[in-house]
C-alpha cells in the first residue's frame, strides 16, 4: 500500500510538471492560436452593450492591431490641436531599421501626418508606426507610456502594451498583451472619431507618388465585403495566430466585432462575419434587451469583469458557461480559487508542502529551458507580419 501510495505521488509530480511545462511554453513564445479562435466578443458602439463574447476575457497577443490605439492616439491629438495633418515627419534611421511589413521607409525622408496614417492603417507599416511614435513623444518608449496611458483610462484593464507596433519583442522584451474584451472597448471608442474612418475604410492607396512607390492594400478582407463594414484593423505573428477588430454599421445601428487568435486567416474573417451577421439579426429582432445587459466597461447596470486567465489554461465554454459562473456565490469562488477547502496543517499538509517546493524548482527548470529556446530561435522568425 505504501509502495502504491508513492506511485501516485510520483505520478501526480508529473503530471503536475507537463501542467507547468505547458505553461511555461506559452511564455516562452510557443504558438497559441486556436482553431476557430481563442476568443470573440460583439457588442453595441454606440453603448459598449455585450451581444455575445466567448472566452472574451482570456489573454492574447494582439499584434498589429496595437495599431488601432497609435490611430487614436494621433486622431485625439489632431482633434485638440495639438497635430496637424499637414505637419511633416521625419523618419529617423531607428524607425527605419524596423523589420516586417512596413513601406520601406529611409532615414531621413519626410512624409505627412496624413500619409503616415494612411500607410499606418492600410500597409500596417511597423516602420512607420515607429516614425509616428517617436515624432511626438521622442522615443518609442514614450509613446508606449501614452498608450498604456489611454488604455488604462479607457477601462482596458488587462491590457499591456510593450511596443508600437505589435511586432514579437526582442530578446529581454515582453509581449503586447490584451483581451478581446479590452479591444472592443478601444474599437468603440474609435468609432467614435469619424476620422478614423478616413484611414481604416481606404482599401487601396499608394504610398510616394513619384519614386519608389508602394501600393498598399488593406489586410481586413471584410471592406467591400460586408455590407456596412469601414475598419479597423488586423493582427498576425506566428505564435498569435490571426486577430480582427472590426465595425460595422447598418441604418443607424452600429457595432464593433473580434476575433482574436485564429489557426487560419479564412476563418477568422468567415467567423467575424458570422458574428457581425448574427448580432445584427438579434438587434432586428430586438432579441437583446438592455435591462439585463452587460456592458464592456464596468457602470451601475453592467455585471463585473470576470478575472483573465493564461490562454494556455482556458478552455473553450458553451454559451451558457459563463452565466452559470456569475451565479456562484462568494465561497464557492474562494474554493476554486484555493483549489480545496482550508483544512489544518497536518503530516499531509507537510508533505504537500515539500511537493510544492519540488514543483517549483521543475518550474523554474522549465522556464530556463524555455528561455534558452526562445534566444535560440529569435533569428528564425517570420519575415512579415501584419
Amino acid at each position: 500500500m505504501k509502495i502504491l501510495g508513492r506511485n501516485r505521488t510520483v505520478i501526480s509530480v508529473v503530471l503536475v510538471a507537463i501542467f507547468l511545462l505547458s505553461i511555461s511554453a506559452v511564455h516562452a513564445g510557443e504558438i497559441i492560436s486556436r482553431d476557430p479562435y481563442v476568443s470573440a466578443i460583439v457588442a453595441d458602439a454606440s453603448n459598449g452593450r455585450i451581444l455575445y463574447k466567448e472566452n472574451s476575457e482570456a489573454l492574447v497577443y494582439p499584434a498589429s492591431v496595437v495599431k488601432l490605439m497609435d490611430l487614436l492616439i494621433f486622431v485625439e491629438l489632431i482633434e485638440k490641436g495639438v497635430v496637424k495633418l499637414t505637419d511633416k515627419v521625419s523618419v529617423t534611421a531607428e524607425a527605419a531599421k524596423i523589420g516586417g511589413t512596413q513601406v520601406w521607409l529611409e532615414a531621413g525622408e519626410e512624409f505627412t501626418v496624413d500619409e503616415m496614417l494612411y500607410a499606418l492603417m492600410i500597409k500596417s507599416a511597423n516602420d512607420v508606426a515607429a516614425a509616428l511614435a517617436i515624432h511626438i513623444a521622442g522615443t518609442k518608449d514614450g509613446f508606449v507610456k501614452m498608450m498604456n496611458k489611454r488604455a488604462a483610462e479607457l477601462g482596458m484593464s488587462y491590457t499591456e502594451f510593450n511596443s508600437v507596433h505589435g511586432l514579437p519583442p526582442s530578446a529581454g522584451q515582453k509581449h503586447d498583451v490584451t483581451t478581446a474584451r479590452d479591444i472592443a472597448i478601444l474599437a468603440c471608442e474609435a468609432a467614435r472619431h469619424p476620422l478614423v474612418f478616413r484611414y481604416s475604410n481606404t482599401k487601396v492607396k499608394n504610398f510616394r507618388e513619384v519614386e519608389d512607390v508602394v501600393v498598399m492594400r488593406n489586410h481586413n478582407r471584410l471592406l467591400g465585403k460586408v455590407e456596412g463594414c469601414d475598419g479597423f484593423k488586423t493582427g498576425y505573428i506566428r505564435v498569435a495566430g490571426f486577430s480582427l477588430a472590426s465595425t460595422v454599421k447598418r441604418n443607424d445601428k452600429r457595432i464593433v466585432a473580434v476575433v482574436m487568435g485564429s489557426k487560419f486567416k479564412e476563418t477568422r474573417d468567415v467567423k467575424a462575419r458570422e458574428l457581425i451577421e448574427t448580432a445584427f439579426m438579434k438587434l432586428a429582432l430586438g432579441e437583446e434587451s438592455a435591462a439585463n445587459s452587460e456592458y464592456l466597461v464596468n457602470r451601475k447596470i453592467a455585471k463585473a469583469y470576470v478575472q483573465p486567465v493564461v490562454i494556455a489554461t482556458e478552455q473553450k465554454e458553451s454559451p451558457g458557461t459563463e452565466k452559470k459562473k456569475k451565479t456562484k456565490n462568494k465561497s464557492e469562488k474562494k474554493k476554486e480559487e484555493s483549489g480545496s477547502d482550508p483544512e489544518p496543517l497536518s503530516k499531509r499538509g507537510a508533505i504537500s508542502k515539500i511537493l510544492a517546493g519540488l514543483l517549483l524548482l521543475v518550474a523554474g527548470g522549465v522556464t530556463t529551458f524555455f528561455v534558452f529556446r526562445r534566444k535560440h530561435h529569435e533569428k528564425s522568425r517570420d519575415k512579415y507580419y501584419w
